[in-house]
């Protein structure tokens, strides 16, 4: 089996390369999963987590635009926002039995902000996705609640 940690750092490089090469995650996907010999107990996750993004981009991206303080999406570099989008979908939708804690989650996010852009983007994503967590706490995990400006 292959670690999380390590799932989560292929999405975020299959993710990252949709981002900046305008390619099919579905294909990018079905061959990451052939080239690299992900075991199949993993690739339900690994499944999840890339199409799940995909499909959530919009709405993950008002999310970071709320949190990122006088940041708009477009001026956030494309590793940070993909790191920022992968963490948020596991933390908004708990991917049912296979869920993280936050701050596993959070530090997971981190450490591959720090490898792949830097170690001020560490702190910005900790941030951010720290500013989510104390809302969903407050307010519960109702998405509409942490898209919205008014909900602060």
């Amino acid at each position: 089996m292959t670690s999380r940690r390590k799932l989560r750092e292929m999405a975020f490089q299959l993710l990252f390369q949709v981002e900046v090469g305008d390619q099919d995650p579905e294909i990018l996907l079905e061959r990451s999963i052939r080239q690299d010999e992900i075991p199949v107990p993993d690739r339900k996750f690994y499944r999840a987590i890339v199409r799940g993004i995909s499909q959530s981009t919009d709405m993950l991206d008002r999310i970071v635009e709320k949190y990122a303080k006088g940041w708009k999406v477009s001026r956030i570099a494309r590793a940070d926002l993909t790191i920022l989008r992968m963490a948020l979908y596991e933390l908004v939708f708990r991917l049912s039995g296979m869920e993280a804690d936050p701050p596993v989650i959070i530090n997971e996010a981190v450490l591959i902000a720090k490898k792949y852009s830097g170690a001020e983007a560490g702190r910005f994503i900790n941030g951010i996705l720290g500013n989510v967590v104390r809302d969903m706490e407050k307010k519960g995990d109702d998405i509409r609640k942490l898209t919205t400006k008014e909900s602060n």
